[in-house]
């Protein structure tokens, strides 16, 4: 399972606490101050941070629910 490009490479080294948290974090700064160029432009904006760490989250769950299904079907056929 290849991983997906994303700019914010260090997502992928974050715990799932610290993805929900800059989720969290991007989204409070943006409701904060909505006409902050960072919100939606440049490099490292609010937006790509968020869609950024949601891709990460999504990846890391479908990895875990292949692996564990891995397990389960090779516990099924060692019974």
């Amino acid at each position: 399972m290849k991983r997906p490009h994303i700019e914010n490479v260090h997502f992928w080294n974050y715990s799932q606490d610290g993805l929900e948290f800059a989720i969290k974090d991007c989204k409070e700064a943006m409701a904060a101050y909505p006409d902050n160029p960072k919100c939606i432009h440049g490099k490292g904006n609010y937006a790509d941070q968020i869609h950024d760490a949601h891709t990460v989250l999504r990846f890391k769950k479908m990895k875990r629910e292949k692996l564990l299904n891995n397990i389960l079907k090779t516990r099924k056929q060692t019974s």
